[in-house]
């Protein structure tokens, strides 16, 4: 994989250096040419009272030389936001050659950056939508899942890819230990409730470098008693939710029968467990026994404090949302009966999708990934918010809640001569 992707990049040089014959600039501030494109977004964006942060660049110009004679594109796929640092994962194109590539640029520093930035890494087209994260504000690592659906089942066959400063694939599971992988202290584990499982009860498995396998062990505080009907888990999820020092595992169960639906979390810290808590009546869990049709969890980061993560469900085959925080010591509700824009087109099925959602400050807000539009929850639904920050034709393609506002990535076509190109912009809506 490292020798296809070092081979892609190379091509990819290639049909940049068609542009410019240099690169300087690429990790800096830039000059006059590069300013003549930058600063009238930073001022647009200024006015609208969405400062600017930075652009991604497929290939930026070149300073004393406007003439951009290939059309490259940059997307933002991902913004994530960790210990005040930026970095983010991007799409590039060259059309005119179908190529395509991707990568990830690591604790921005400057107005623009591209895969020619120092803190440039390259990431596999095939790993572009893993989880990842940033360790210790260095290290970028993505976790990959062969099967399953987040926040369902749990990942199957999952594997622990590291890119920098070498790449390497490490820890991998297999689908009879299947759970959400993730990385405390350098060491990998998995969490899983183990409902397609050799043991069949929610589990720890600690990865054992040495032989390459997984040690399970049964959760004690999470154990039940099968076929006794009490406290019976369905789906889960498990994330850090923006911490270095835990992860937290959410997950919805049932006593008796579906309607009977509680919601449950609790937090491992590398070594030991934390007490569960649970908030009940919270009513049905979805319908019948089998798993396929039972409301999903989701535990998102709240940035503004990382120990009191939000948790989102949403109810089986329907544009319905429910939000809870836990507080530390309780399950909140938020709101309950929050419907997804009827503007959000239907593709697949009969249910809505949305990219991304993100919670800061009091505010929630939602994307779809493929239209200008910022939603924010307003009352019971999601309303536009913004509407003149992003002009027609351009998109708003990634999100990340920060303890300040709301970081946005607008994807925008300069017209550039004599081809066009592409750029990111990344951009902070203020917290109210």
């Amino acid at each position: 994989m490292k020798n296809v992707t070092t081979f892609l990049l190379f091509l990819a040089t290639l049909a940049l250096g068609s542009c410019s014959s240099s690169e300087d600039g690429a990790d800096g501030s830039g000059g006059s040419t590069i300013a003549q494109e930058i600063e009238p977004a930073k001022s647009f964006y200024s006015n609208a009272g969405t400062p600017f942060k930075f652009r991604l660049y497929n290939y930026p110009p070149t300073e004393g030389n406007s003439a951009n004679n290939n059309n490259h594109t940059a997307d933002i796929h991902k913004i994530i936001e960790n210990n005040g640092q930026i970095s983010v994962i991007g799409r590039y194109s060259v059309p005119a050659i179908s190529l395509q590539f991707s990568g990830a640029v690591l604790n921005v520093n400057s107005e623009f950056v591209s895969p020619q930035s120092s803190n440039a890494v390259s990431v596999p087209n095939t790993n572009v939508f893993d989880d990842f994260e940033v360790l210790d504000n260095a290290r970028l690592i993505s976790y990959n899942a062969t099967g399953g659906a987040h926040g369902l089942y749990g990942f199957t066959g999952a594997r622990v890819n590291v890119y920098n400063p070498v790449f390497f694939s490490g820890a991998v599971s297999s689908s009879a230990n299947q759970g959400y992988m993730h990385t405390l202290n350098d060491s990998n584990f998995m969490l899983s409730m183990g409902l397609n499982s050799n043991y069949g009860k929610p589990m720890l498995y600690q990865y054992i470098p040495s032989t390459s396998s997984w040690e399970g062990s049964v959760v004690p505080a999470m154990d039940y008693v099968q076929g006794s009907g009490i406290n019976i888990p369905t789906t889960n999820d498990a994330s850090k939710a923006g911490n270095s020092d835990k992860v937290f595992w959410a997950w919805l169960s049932y006593t008796t029968t579906t309607d009977n639906g509680k919601i449950n979390i609790i937090s491992y810290n590398g070594s030991s467990f934390s007490n569960v808590t649970s908030l009940d009546g919270i009513g049905s869990i979805g319908t019948t026994f089998s798993m396929e049709y039972k409301h999903s969890i989701t535990i998102y980061e709240n940035p503004n404090n990382l120990n009191n993560p939000y948790l989102v469900v949403r109810r089986y085959n329907t544009d319905i949302l429910d939000i809870y925080k836990f507080t530390g010591s309780s399950i909140e509700i938020v709101k309950t009966g929050v419907t997804l824009p009827t503007a959000i087109p239907v593709i697949y099925g009969t249910t809505r999708t949305f990219k991304e959602l993100k919670f800061t400050g009091n505010n929630v807000y939602l994307i779809t990934g493929s239209d200008k539009n910022l939603y924010k929850l307003s009352g019971s639904t999601f309303v536009v918010d913004r509407p003149n920050v992003t002009l027609e034709g351009e998109r708003i393609t990634a999100i990340e809640g920060t303890s300040s506002g709301l970081l946005m990535s607008v994807a925008k076509t300069l017209n550039t001569s004599p081809q066009p190109k592409t750029v990111s912009d990344v951009i902070l809506i203020p917290n109210n």
